[in-house]
């Protein structure tokens, strides 16, 4: 990569982050949390589990079962509890999108928000096909779906849209 950053296209326009609490709310959004992490106590040589293939996973309230039932598929014991809970403003957004916009719904309850609340922009992204999928299915499909949930899969998301 020789440390060049890509650039986006020039009608992209940044944001700055928002705050850790929305002016007049009484939750903080999710900043806050811990992230789940997997530890393997014990396993053999081929990298199978051992004795120890429990997975705290706390996640949203709203979470779909997706990942849970995708870890036990693989045989993790699962132990999922709510960790936070998405709550939608009320009230006026303290921010509205432009139209040269392009917007990255991140959940499903933000893409039922962005329906309910009549939002547009140029350009919407889902960060994965559940996102997507949420979106399809309350008639506002994406534009774009990420690839991966990163910086980089923002940018050839955008870069995609031409």
């Amino acid at each position: 990569m020789g440390g060049r950053r890509p650039r986006a296209p020039e009608w992209v326009r940044w944001v700055p982050a928002l705050p850790r609490r929305w002016p007049g709310s009484r939750r903080s959004t999710a900043h806050g949390c811990p992230r789940s992490t997997a530890h393997k106590e014990s396993s053999t040589s081929s990298g199978r589990l051992g004795a120890a293939n429990r997975i705290f996973l706390p996640q949203s309230a709203q979470a779909r079962p997706l990942l849970a039932d995708g870890l036990l598929s693989m045989g993790w014991q699962v132990v999922s509890a709510p960790a936070y809970e998405t709550v939608p403003v009320q009230g006026p957004l303290p921010w509205r999108p432009e139209a040269e916009d392009v917007v990255l719904v991140t959940a499903s309850s933000a893409a039922h928000e962005w329906v309910r609340r009549g939002l547009s922009a140029r350009a919407v992204l889902a960060i994965g096909e559940p996102t997507a999928r949420s979106l399809r299915e309350l008639g506002a499909p994406a534009d774009a779906v990420l690839a991966e949930p990163t910086a980089a899969g923002v940018l050839a998301a955008v870069e995609s849209l031409g």
